[in-house]
């Protein structure tokens, strides 16, 4: 569907193969009170009504079991009812292996990003006795890129998040150098001479070549997009292309 640009709304779909999700933002100039709580409300029911359109002109079915309202901004929010069904507000959801929580997007992700990092280091252990060169390419073949998707919304961690994902490529850094307790060599002379970027470093270029090729594609869809003039970000989802610029 087509996005909505007005004055009070800023709503827009990002859809990906069958997967898709609907940003709708109703844009308040004071503080939020119950009235502007049911334009939202209204706002959010036209959207989804005619994301509906859309799929019944092109003979697409919703999964209602996967369906998700994610509330952003304020905390009691008014029900949404479509089709005469009241449709529950949920405090998380996964898009395309994004979890998405009502205060951020991002803790959740680097939770399951490590959780499923280091299921795979343990798995590697038993080819301790490879050759270096064999290791390093284990590790970024099956490691490192569980450890860095998405990047666009990685590129905003925090230096908490950002750490714990550090710590996993620390371990995978000492597992390739067979180095064991006690260690004398810093991690950062280790991470040269194997020529791998400390986790900082490669998730930001990352990130800068992700916004940078979007630029340079210059493509229907991202001009559009590119038009919608977005609030200034919340604090709990700082902008990723800002970061990436800076």
């Amino acid at each position: 569907p087509e996005p909505t640009r007005n004055r009070s709304q800023r709503n827009f779909a990002m859809q990906y193969a069958d997967d898709f999700t609907q940003v709708i933002i109703t844009k308040f100039h004071s503080t939020i009170t119950q009235p502007q709580r049911d334009q939202h409300k209204i706002n959010v029911e036209e959207e989804i009504i005619k994301q509906n359109r859309f799929e019944k002109e092109w003979k697409i079915k919703t999964n209602i079991a996967k369906f998700a309202i994610i509330n952003i901004g304020f905390y009691k929010a008014p029900t949404i009812v479509i089709n005469n069904t009241p449709i529950p507000y949920t405090n998380d959801t996964k898009l395309l292996g994004l979890h998405i929580t009502r205060h951020n997007f991002y803790v959740k992700q680097v939770e399951s990003n490590t959780n499923r990092a280091r299921a795979e280091l343990k798995k590697l252990n038993r080819f301790r006795l490879l050759k270096t060169k064999l290791k390093v390419r284990l590790y970024k073949a099956l490691i490192l890129p569980l450890l860095t998707y998405p990047i666009i919304p990685l590129n905003i961690i925090s230096d908490t998040q950002l750490k714990k994902l550090q710590v996993i490529q620390n371990q995978a850094v000492r597992w390739i150098s067979n180095e064991r307790w006690p260690i004398i060599c810093p991690i950062e002379l280790r991470q040269q001479e194997l020529k791998i970027e400390p986790m900082r470093q490669r998730i930001a270029r990352l990130a800068e070549g992700a916004w940078t090729q979007i630029a340079e594609e210059n493509s229907h869809f991202h001009q559009e997009n590119s038009l919608i003039d977005m609030i200034n970000p919340h604090p709990w989802y700082p902008s990723s292309l800002a970061r990436a610029l800076n």
